[in-house]
């Protein structure tokens, strides 16, 4: 993911069978932001705190174990979306892997 973010960003959202989701953001080759709810929450990056307002406006506060009315799952695909990543319902069974999506270009800063 992050040789896929060179020049770009790159969102990996990972939700298998077990418990727990991983959700990792990178712009041109760094992790920016990873957040991993398969054992206790973890927060890893150059600024793991950077979708903290979009997920407090889901209801979620991770670090407390709350993750707002759709669950980690749940939380974690409507971020995906708020980059133009979309999940087809059907897909959202999580019986096999699903690509999809197209990110848009960082915010110039």
């Amino acid at each position: 993911m992050l040789r896929a973010s060179i020049g770009t960003a790159a969102l990996e959202l990972h939700a298998g069978e077990e418990p727990g989701v991983e959700f990792r953001y990178a712009e041109d080759g760094r992790l920016i932001t990873g957040l991993d709810t398969t054992e206790l929450f973890a927060r890893t990056g150059s600024d793991p705190y950077r979708f903290d307002t979009e997920m407090h406006a889901l209801d979620a506060r991770p670090e407390e174990d709350e993750y707002g009315p759709s669950g980690s799952r749940g939380l974690f695909y409507r971020l995906a979306e708020n980059f133009g990543v979309g999940v087809p319902e059907e897909d959202a069974r999580i019986d096999r892997p699903v690509l999809s999506g197209r990110l848009l270009p960082p915010a110039a800063r």
